[in-house]
């Protein structure tokens, strides 16, 4: 939230510099306009999270994080049409676990809980590799297979 409200901000300051009917000074350099300009709203007086409104509650966040390396959500497949299988990748002092399939076709699916509203983001990872014949994955949410991502795992880096 707090870099979207920055973005906002930023853009604003941009969109107001190149204004050309903006009033500039005669000998001042160009510089970030203040809330005393005019053409700009001010920098929000309230603190991140709390309201804006007094009377109103302030937004509370819950966030959900879900990884097969971690004990407390770990990341465990709703549907598997048994081609899918949890694969540790042994590199001494830190071992990786993954979800990996090794046929063409694979199909896997997870759940994740939304908040109410439906506010939330899903991040995806994977592996990329020049030397470990990785495929593509296609990734898609809910029933919208035809906005569908493809994720690669070629990677023409030999680092």
């Amino acid at each position: 939230m707090f870099a979207d409200m920055l973005i906002a901000f930023t853009q604003r300051q941009l969109c107001a510099l190149s204004n050309p009917t903006r009033p500039t000074g005669s000998a001042e350099p160009a510089t970030l306009l203040t809330t005393q300009d005019p053409t700009l709203d001010a920098v929000p007086s309230h603190a991140l999270f709390s309201s804006p409104l007094h009377d109103a509650p302030a937004l509370h966040l819950h966030p959900y994080c879900a990884s097969t390396r971690t004990k407390h959500h770990p990341l465990i497949p709703s549907f598997n049409d048994g081609k899918w299988s949890n694969w540790t990748f042994n590199g001494g002092e830190h071992d990786k676990t993954y979800v990996r399939a090794t046929e063409p076709g694979a199909k896997v699916a997870f759940k994740f809980p939304m908040a109410e509203g439906g506010m939330g983001r899903v991040r995806f990872q994977w592996l990329r590799s020049k030397s470990f014949g990785m495929g593509i994955a296609k990734c898609w949410l809910n029933e919208d297979e035809d906005k569908a991502l493809l994720f690669d795992g070629f990677w023409d880096n030999n680092a």
